[in-house]
């Protein structure tokens, strides 16, 4: 990491986008805890420190987005992490910026036919240490999310049913038309008729859900356990996260998050 910011609205590859206007080392501070967080922890730190440096149903559901929707630039990348008051702590948000590389399509209008692959969890060390050890049973989240979600709005009926609708307004509206007379060879070749480019998209959005369920999610434990309590826990217990990743109580009943374990409380 090179040295603490100082006055600088840009630093070490990321963008102060607020305060902008009073870009200081106290700004960065979130940041430079964060980074420094994700170097130095121990996989036992990381373990029972990640809730409280992440909204975790935040950092899963971006997690499930970027996989399903094959986001290959996104991951801290190309992304948004926000402190919502660091006068309160320092746990973040994440969400994307740009996503031109996606479903399948390259910014500059190319195509990547193949599907995510396990290999893009791992190109940056937060996720690749949450994956790779399914701290917090991170993994486990993700894809009970995934099975959720993949039965509703990232259905393939759902999803081509949103692509059929758009597709419909682009043509009615002329603006493929416009785009197409725009674009064309600017750098590469477009599909003259958008109903090759819904064929293309639809096609690979089948193989990369393939991908998730015969290889990325095989052989992965649901997040959830069942865990029987019939009196509240002590206060020298284990401590208990929601799963925003906010303490709570002993009485809490519902989701929570023990020692890194998702579990049901009774």
């Amino acid at each position: 990491m090179k040295q603490t910011p100082h006055g600088k609205k840009k630093w070490n590859g990321w963008e102060l986008a607020y305060s902008e206007d009073y870009p200081c080392e106290e700004a960065y501070l979130p940041l430079v805890r964060f980074i420094d967080y994700c170097a130095k922890s121990s996989n036992e730190q990381l373990q029972t420190g990640i809730p409280k440096w992440f909204y975790m149903d935040n950092l899963r559901d971006y997690m499930v987005f970027l996989l399903s929707q094959g986001i290959l630039d996104n991951l801290f990348k190309n992304a948004y992490l926000s402190v919502v008051d660091k006068s309160k702590g320092n746990r973040m948000l994440i969400t994307p910026w740009d996503l031109d590389c996606s479903l399948g399509g390259s910014w500059n209008g190319s195509y990547y036919t193949n599907p995510i692959w396990e290999g893009f969890i791992l190109s940056a060390e937060l996720p690749r240490r949450l994956w790779e050890g399914n701290v917090a049973g991170f993994k486990g989240l993700v894809y009970d999310r995934w099975q959720a979600l993949r039965q509703t709005v990232l259905s393939e009926e759902a999803f081509c049913g949103r692509l059929d609708a758009y597709a419909r307004m682009f043509e009615e509206s002329g603006a493929w038309e416009r785009e197409y007379a725009k674009w064309n060879g600017n750098p590469v070749p477009l599909k003259r008729n958008i109903s090759e480019e819904l064929d293309y998209v639809k096609d690979w959005y089948h193989r990369n859900a393939e991908e998730l369920a015969n290889h990325i999610f095989l052989g992965v434990e649901s997040g959830v356990k069942e865990m029987k309590i019939s009196a509240p826990l002590r206060p020298s217990h284990s401590v208990v996260y929601n799963l925003s990743g906010q303490r709570v109580s002993s009485y809490y009943k519902g989701l929570v998050i023990v020692d890194g374990h998702k579990m049901v409380r009774r």
